[in-house]
């Protein structure tokens, strides 16, 4: 679950000046934060399988760059309304009472003139942290007012992102408002605080990306709440569920970048070995050797980190070191890999190449395994 934060951190052009070892330390973490998850458990949670929910918030731009500080002239705004359901099938099983949905933001940003209103859709999922508590990350689409451009004076003082449409991740902290209240009022009211982000993974720039912490109310519109039995030694399901994909992969992709804002488009291309290790159904390893090559340079580094386990979705949050560096300013880097089954020992993937926070390139490509393939598999 915590993939989402990695990704909202490095996907900006920048936020700190950090050290090669602080990414390493903040993949440990977000690995560590998944070990201490409470246990599985295969059930629904109380109260309604499907709701709709609306709510606002306000806050402010966080100025992660000095150059963003001086474009912020208000407050930031959100009109929120969210839909979701109880989870089901092996997923639920593998989390602690989950739920999936999506939700759809649309307000001002908080720089009316370099970033103006900004809207996503996203697809969302929550994970009971403690009763009554749960933590939402959502990833999708976004749309941004104002980007920049060489076509008016006007257009070129929009410094924060180049791109009208973009990635949008969200993460946060929610209090569902409860279906049946009782006691206190503010039941019947639910709270959230949670960090939007948008930005392009470097594909044009300029790439700083923003990023929107705010706090807000909700009510339910609308819910519905279908009779449900479970039996007694549902949990006796955990014990059938598939063992993990283990192994040997190969993989190689292609992506696509842009340098500089007036800069032609190029095209880095990956391969490469990975293992992957570990029998948890949740949270193993992968470690493993890249080669990158784009226009006159090439690359070679190692890499190790943890891989989140979705069924058959696999998310890799990895660091790594060059052996052979192919920008000359960069020791390390960081990746974000989305593995998803396709067939057998066949799968895809979406990957985020980063250097420290600053995004250097996205990439789709494809991975073969060599290892058993789940049952759960299609």
């Amino acid at each position: 679950m915590h993939a989402v934060l990695l990704f909202f951190l490095q996907t900006q052009d920048t936020l700190v000046n950090s050290s090669p070892f602080s990414s390493a330390r903040l993949v440990l973490i977000l690995g560590t934060l998944n070990l201490c998850a409470p246990p599985a458990q295969c059930q629904g949670r109380p109260g309604p399988s499907e709701h709709w929910e609306l709510g606002l918030s306000g806050g402010f731009l966080v100025p992660h760059r000095a150059v963003i500080r001086s474009l912020i002239d208000g407050h930031a705004s959100q009109i929120q309304l969210n839909w979701s359901r109880t989870g089901r099938g092996v997923w639920s099983c593998s989390r602690t009472q989950p739920r999936w949905g999506l939700g759809l933001r649309f307000g001002e940003s908080g720089a009316s003139g370099a970033v103006g209103k900004q809207a996503s859709l996203l697809g969302m999922a929550e994970l009971r942290i403690v009763h009554g508590l749960d933590f939402r990350f959502g990833a999708g689409i976004g749309w941004t007012q104002n980007q920049w451009s060489t076509s008016t004076p006007e257009d070129r003082q929009h410094v924060v992102i180049g791109s009208p449409i973009n990635a949008a991740i969200e993460v946060g902290l929610h209090r569902p408002p409860l279906a049946r209240p009782s006691g206190a009022w503010h039941n019947l009211l639910g709270f959230h605080f949670c960090l939007a982000h948008q930005s392009n993974a470097s594909f044009t720039q300029p790439n700083l990306g923003t990023n929107v912490a705010s706090l807000g109310i909700s009510a339910l519109v609308k819910s519905r709440s279908p009779q449900r039995s479970l039996a007694s030694d549902t949990l006796a399901v955990l014990s059938f569920l598939p063992p993990p994909v283990l192994g040997w992969t190969i993989h190689a992709g292609i992506g696509r970048r842009q340098p500089a804002p007036l800069a032609s488009r190029e095209t880095p291309v990956e391969w490469g070995f990975d293992h992957r290790w570990g029998k948890g159904l949740r949270l193993g390893g992968t470690m493993g050797i890249s080669g990158y090559s784009r226009p006159s340079e090439l690359g070679l580094g190692i890499h190790a980190g943890f891989q989140l386990r979705f069924s058959t979705v696999y998310i890799d949050l990895v660091h790594g070191r060059y052996l052979k560096r192919w920008q000359p300013e960069e020791h390390s880097y960081n990746r974000v890999v989305i593995n998803v089954h396709l067939s057998r020992h066949l799968w895809s993937k979406l990957a985020l190449h980063t250097h420290g926070f600053r995004a250097h390139h996205p990439s789709l490509g494809l991975v073969w395994s060599f290892g058993h393939r789940s049952t759960c598999a299609k």
